[in-house]
């Protein structure tokens, strides 16, 4: 492996993950980012709040042997989340820089766009929106951002509209320590004119950004 490989193939199984829950795996993303850049509080605030529990206090299995059974991270649902360990740590033989071709791949966004693909199944009727509010994410990038939303919109149409008008791609919105799913709404998790979301960029998303 070396370090671009590493990496790549790291965004790339979050990327094509498809069982169990999106918003899970998303949040188990910058888990792992968190655990590697050592901010170990962070990545513990973040399985408590999606919920998420880790018993034998290893997030990624290992490949073998009894201790497998009680490795891996589950949800509240008791689905198991299976990481392997190359996602939390670097391998012993990673190589360090090198010259490597550019390995083209697509980039699935699928689950992005579901829920505009719900809402577009809805068009033809009247949609009760709610009211119109103004809603202030704070990014971890330390850069607070405003839309306008309705109450009763999902909250995929409210991450659509803060990477639109910012450039970015969105991995996370949490709420009051929860995490909000796509099928949400501000009004159904409780939200108040006020509360400041907070959101987790997608770090490679946001680099491309800024060097296009």
């Amino acid at each position: 492996w070396t370090r671009r490989i590493l990496e790549q193939q790291r965004k790339e199984f979050f990327d094509t993950r498809t069982n169990n829950r999106r918003e899970v795996w998303n949040a188990l993303q910058v888990v792992a980012e968190s655990m590697r850049a050592g901010d170990l509080v962070q990545a513990q605030a973040l399985l408590d709040a999606a919920d998420l529990t880790v018993p034998n206090g290893r997030l990624a299995r290992g490949a073998k042997g009894k201790e497998r059974q009680l490795e891996g991270v589950y949800d509240d649902r008791g689905k198991l989340y299976d990481i392997p360990y190359w996602i939390v740590a670097d391998p012993a033989d990673i190589i360090e820089g090198g010259d490597e071709k550019d390995v083209e791949h697509t980039e699935d966004d699928e689950d992005a766009d579901s829920g505009s693909r719900r809402e577009e199944k809805g068009k033809g009727r009247a949609e009760d929106i709610g009211e119109e509010v103004r809603v202030t994410a704070r990014l971890n990038t330390a850069k607070d951002v405003t839309v306008t939303v309705g109450s009763r919109q999902s909250i995929s149409n409210l991450r659509r509209k803060i990477e639109q008008q910012n450039g970015i791609k969105l991995k996370l919105l949490i709420h009051l320590g929860k995490i909000l799913e796509n099928g949400d709404s501000l009004e159904s998790a409780g939200w108040k004119s006020g509360q400041i979301l907070n959101a987790f960029v997608d770090d490679n998303a946001l680099m491309e950004h800024y060097t296009a």
